[in-house]
Order: structure tokens, then sequence, then C-alpha cells
């Protein structure tokens, strides 16, 4: 069995991953949104 054999794909663009994981990371406890954006952890 080649080695991709039981690979899943999930058709996602990059932007709505970036999406969901900036909205992810900046509602965690502690978690700002600078100016820029970024979103800084303590």
């Amino acid at each position: 069995m080649p080695v991709v054999g039981g690979t899943k794909v999930i058709v996602e663009a990059v932007e709505d991953t970036y999406d969901r994981l900036h909205e992810a990371f900046a509602a965690q406890e502690g978690a700002t949104v600078g100016d820029s954006g970024a979103v800084r952890l303590r």
C-alpha cells in the first residue's frame, strides 16, 4: 500500500483556515490582538 493510501483531503481555502485559527487563538484566555491583527498569548 502506498504511503498516502490512508490520506484524507479536506478542501478549504487557506484564508478560511487562517480566519478559523485566528478566531480560536484570539478567544483563548489571556489573548490580546494587536493593531496589526497579531494574536499574543500569555
